[in-house]
């Protein structure tokens, strides 16, 4: 959530926690493979992972959630604890109310690496087909639907590189990375 607030996962439920002087592991979250992990704070922590895995975390101990989706989950990204989102294999999207996990309809079977916003309605996800060079997107949702983002030629890598992270210091201007390259887009009327 900082600086020196931040939390990565892995494999066998391995969660380290840095504090800003070193890095510490966190409880386990049980035997799961864990490929992304999001929250407000070190005690309210949701972690996604292989064959569906949603996993939080109060403070005191991990809890598996019941999950739509039985396939791998690749990332999570919350504009608050009644506002998730996780995505992950084929264009499996999530979203958390607070309350359940429900399935969300993006229009692409692409696998969905990243997802990045500034607040519920404004949240990007980015991905691509690791079989076709040119096949790398991202879609911006609005709070209402999911439309394709135009990334010109120009900001395309030739290669395999998957765009899979995201960043904004400024309103209307976002940063996504591939394996090799950073591109900038800058929002006109709409993305």
């Amino acid at each position: 959530t900082g600086p020196s607030d931040v939390v990565a996962v892995g494999k066998d439920g391995t969660i380290v926690h840095y504090d800003g002087v070193r890095w510490r592991q966190v409880q386990p979250a049980g035997r799961y493979r864990l490929y992304g992990v999001w929250g407000t704070d070190l005690n309210k922590l949701i972690a996604v992972g292989l064959s569906g895995t949603l996993v939080q975390y109060d403070g005191t101990g991990w809890t598996q959630l019941q999950s739509p989706t039985s396939n791998d989950l690749y990332t999570v990204w919350g504009s608050g604890p009644n506002d998730v989102f996780a995505a992950g294999r084929g264009g499996t999207l999530l979203h958390y109310d607070g309350v359940s996990w429900t399935l969300m309809d993006l229009p692409t079977r692409n696998d969905i690496l990243s997802l990045w916003g500034t607040g519920p309605n404004d949240v990007f996800a980015a991905g691509g087909d690791p079989s076709n060079d040119f096949n790398d997107w991202i879609f911006h949702f609005d709070g209402i639907q999911w439309t394709p983002v135009r990334v010109s030629r120009s900001y395309r890598h030739l290669g395999t590189n998957l765009f899979h992270a995201f960043s904004s210091p400024t309103p209307g201007v976002v940063y996504i990375a591939d394996e090799q390259d950073i591109y900038q887009l800058r929002r006109a009327s709409a993305w």
